[in-house]
């Protein structure tokens, strides 16, 4: 009894140590490769040998206190109209939309969101605890991209990730 009772309690210890691990290394993101620039160039160069330059998006960001989505018009390779909605965090349910500011909605463009990802990128004054993009395998545009927690004196601040998803995209 008493060697059964010791090896349930090593595997007690060893489960724990285990549920630890995999707490702290975690990532839910895992899926989505890294960024580098050898992949973000090769994506941008393949987007824009694509020529498209009349599209409509909608983009769906997640900030970690709110989501929103994007309905976004480019026509001749200019954002023509924007529109956004919130969740609502109880219910989950999208919200009317409602026109966007140009500037804010400039992000969400397909050129906006690589732009985006090169300044995180390269912006080492506010390092990221990891980037990740997820390339669509048609057009070569950022389908996926998530920009983690910002790092501030050597630890990530909770609350600061991002993740912009191209949830639908038509050529037109």
């Amino acid at each position: 009894m008493k060697k059964f009772q010791i090896a349930l309690i090593f595997a007690g210890l060893l489960a724990g140590m285990a549920a630890v691990y995999v707490i702290r290394n975690w990532d839910p993101y895992r899926g989505i490769p890294q960024v580098t620039l050898v992949r973000l160039n090769a994506g941008e160069t393949e987007w824009y040998a694509e020529g498209i330059q009349n599209y409509d998006a909608l983009v769906t960001v997640a900030f970690a206190t709110e989501q929103r989505q994007y309905e976004i018009e480019v026509r001749a390779g200019h954002l023509s109209a924007a529109r956004y909605s919130q969740q609502d965090e109880e219910t989950g349910l999208w919200g009317p939309f409602s026109e966007a500011q140009a500037d804010d909605a400039a992000f969400f463009t397909i050129p906006g969101i690589f732009a985006t990802v090169r300044a995180a990128l390269f912006n080492e004054d506010v390092p990221r605890e990891v980037l990740r993009m997820e390339l669509d395998a048609e057009y070569s545009y950022p389908a996926k991209v998530f920009l983690g927690e910002i790092i501030e004196e050597g630890a990530p601040v909770e609350g600061t990730g991002l993740l912009i998803e191209v949830v639908g995209f038509e050529e037109k």
